[in-house]
């Protein structure tokens, strides 16, 4: 009876313990991609289109290969878009159509 008895707790021992292996491994790797995540937010980074390694947002020059990269600001700011979006908005399609029937005398 005790063989049994003692059989139990070394299986409940080997269970208990793999599951807080694998608890504890899930909650590392949480903690590991979050704080992953606030560093990409603090340091951004991108992808180099010649050698895919990983180079500031801001490099002109991929420290791995060498290359030149093509510059950030060759995309609009985010403050530029936001503001041509709040714009009111204009038709110049319709603009140009008016001066042209004008420049015909159309009109």
């Amino acid at each position: 009876m005790n063989d049994i008895i003692s059989q139990m707790g070394e299986t409940v021992f080997a269970v208990v313990f793999v599951l807080g292996a694998l608890l504890f491994a899930v909650l590392t790797a949480w903690v590991r991609s979050s704080e992953a995540k606030e560093q990409l937010k603090k340091n951004p980074v991108k992808k180099c289109p010649f050698c895919a390694e990983t180079v500031k947002l801001e490099a002109k020059v991929c420290k791995h290969c060498g290359r030149d990269l093509e510059p950030v600001n060759s995309q609009p700011a985010m403050e530029q878009v936001i503001q041509e979006v709040q714009a009111p908005a204009k038709d110049s399609t319709l603009e140009e159509y008016e001066r042209w029937k004008k420049s015909k005398g159309l009109q």
